[in-house]
């Protein structure tokens, strides 16, 4: 039996490594490089750990 992977990886466009999506929509960065993928997300997580709001999701 196999198996259906879907690819939910993001892409950074300068350094080509696939980001987990959950990270991207937590972080807003690419974790090998450090470019900003998602500004919304990077501002939101600025501001939640500037003033020490933990507020995501949690597993």
């Amino acid at each position: 039996m196999k198996k259906e992977y879907k690819n939910e990886n993001v892409i950074c466009p300068d350094c080509k490594y696939q980001n987990h999506k959950e990270n991207v929509e937590r972080y807003g960065t690419c974790k090998l490089c450090g470019r900003i993928l998602d500004e919304k997300s990077k501002f939101n997580y600025e501001m939640f750990k500037k003033l020490n709001l933990w507020r995501y999701k949690k597993r």
